[in-house]
């Protein structure tokens, strides 16, 4: 069964495929402990996301889990207004499509916005999507997915198939 943690792991493996040399280079990079990352490598190859051999994502598999299981296996609750970084369709690139009166926000002391909260898939998504721009787009269209209504589903779906298949 998938963790938290592993959603952290398939898009770093996806947008950093070559910016790491080693598994340790790697899970430093994401911030979590090369045990984690492991345990995280090992899980990803047994629901046949990734392939060990050469640590590549398996971009089909990698669509169809996101764009139809995600929601399931991670659902979103919506909490009180707090301070946070903005996500889903408050973020991009879904807020350039979306107008809603309503925010959602992570919570996070260094955000800059008040919104509804959403928990993070995983609790350091938040501050890695600051000091790696390059994940913000590919967890806030996740979070659409999570919690959006048909038309912001397919939005994101669509994002997911650019990021995965794009690439």
């Amino acid at each position: 069964m998938l963790k938290n943690i592993d959603n952290v792991v398939i898009v770093g493996l996806h947008l950093w495929k070559s910016k790491f040399g080693s598994q340790a280079e790697l899970a430093e990079m994401l911030g979590i402990s090369p045990a984690g990352l492991s345990r995280s490598i090992a899980r990803l190859e047994f629901a046949r996301l990734i392939t060990r051999r050469d640590l590549s994502v398996i971009n089909l598999h990698a669509v169809e889990y996101l764009v139809h299981g995600f929601r399931w296996v991670f659902p979103a609750r919506i909490g009180t207004r707090v301070r946070g970084v903005p996500t889903a369709h408050s973020a991009p690139p879904l807020n350039e499509k979306i107008s809603s009166q309503e925010v959602i926000v992570w919570p996070a002391e260094f955000g800059t916005v008040t919104g509804l909260e959403l928990k993070p898939v995983y609790h350091s998504i938040p501050a890695l999507c600051v000091a790696h721009q390059e994940f913000y787009p590919v967890f806030s269209v996740l979070d659409s997915l999570r919690t959006g209504r048909a038309r912001e589903r397919e939005l994101a779906a669509g994002h997911i198939q650019e990021i995965f298949h794009g690439h």
